[in-house]
């Protein structure tokens, strides 16, 4: 009979979890409740210090697991701060992937307003990252209008291609099962690379998002949050 922690465990195969640093300071060991080489999302909350995040994500790595930190433009005070926590990331952490967010910042703190900046100063593949999440807002933004949206997807879909990059657009948890197809049309920009992941239980999206899977509630085994099945990428 498998005990609750294995069957968390393979609930949660092949797909990604988030945790916070706040939330890491729970778990004693990543390896007893998560299965080896597990995606990890970590994350930069504003007013939080990006040294908590690193050491969050090489505890994951030290664990075996495959941590992903956020990169929050808006919490970012310049491009110096930025290399140093990318340095810190692959030589310390072993990642492979970010997930590039603007950050729940009304104020920037630092240079950057917006995610598209901090791609464009090509740090993020001057050190050998290619696979990058952005934001995907499938229920739509209080703070940015669905064609504001749309243009900003267009513009991270051009750098891609432009970059050799795989992006894939991270809508995070839908509150509502109706509300994606109102959002789909963020998602469904013509000859995109990028790739789609949601926090739907079972198969995900297709490209065009125009199948939906059953969506029960996510588990949240340990101190860890949301999950998303995890898409290879194309």
């Amino acid at each position: 009979m498998a005990t609750a922690i294995e069957q968390i465990q393979a609930a949660a195969a092949n797909w990604s979890i988030e945790v916070t640093p706040t939330g890491a300071t729970k778990i004693e060991s990543f390896r007893d409740c998560l299965n080896e080489g597990t995606t990890v999302n970590v994350t930069f909350l504003p007013g939080t210090d990006p040294a908590d995040t690193i050491a969050v994500c090489e505890r994951l790595h030290n664990d075996g697991m495959k941590p992903v930190p956020h990169l929050a433009a808006r919490s970012l005070r310049n491009a110096d701060q930025l290399d140093e926590l990318l340095t810190a990331y692959t030589s310390r952490c072993g990642v492979e992937e970010v997930l590039c967010i603007g950050g729940g910042v009304d104020d920037p703190v630092g240079d950057f307003t917006a995610t598209m900046e901090v791609l464009k100063t090509g740090l993020i593949q001057k050190h050998g990252i290619r696979h990058i999440g952005v934001a995907g807002h499938p229920e739509g933004s209080p703070d940015i209008s669905d064609d504001e949206i749309a243009e900003a997807l267009g513009a991270k879909n051009e750098l891609a291609r432009a970059e050799g990059l795989i992006l894939y657009r991270d809508p995070v948890l839908l509150s509502r099962l109706t509300s994606f197809s109102t959002g789909s049309a963020a998602f469904a920009l013509p000859a995109t690379p990028c790739r789609s992941a949601s926090a739907f239980r079972g198969r995900p999206p297709s490209r065009r998002c125009s199948a939906l899977p059953r969506f029960p509630a996510s588990a949240r085994p340990c101190a860890l949050s949301r999950s998303r099945p995890r898409m290879s990428p194309s």
